[in-house]
């Protein structure tokens, strides 16, 4: 017996796959515009003037990113 999958239009389901992959490259697009503004954030410490200590307390409170996301992008940030 055949999964219930097989039983979807294959363009349906092409285009539905297609369509992800290309959401996925504009946020990982996005995600580098960001990693390289906040590279220069970072080099100048812009974060101090609104009273964050540091790029992942900005990260974290001021453009709302969860622990794990500020930690992630700032590890990016200081890798790139």
């Amino acid at each position: 017996m055949r999964h219930t999958l097989f039983k979807q239009d294959p363009k349906l389901v092409r285009d539905t796959l297609n369509e992800a992959v290309e959401k996925a490259d504009k946020i990982h697009d996005r995600e580098r515009e960001l990693i390289l503004l906040l590279k220069e954030i970072d080099k100048n410490r812009f974060y101090v003037r609104y009273g964050f200590n540091s790029l992942k307390g900005f990260c974290n409170f001021g453009l709302k990113f969860s622990r794990t996301q500020s930690q992630r992008i700032v590890t990016e940030v200081r890798r790139s």
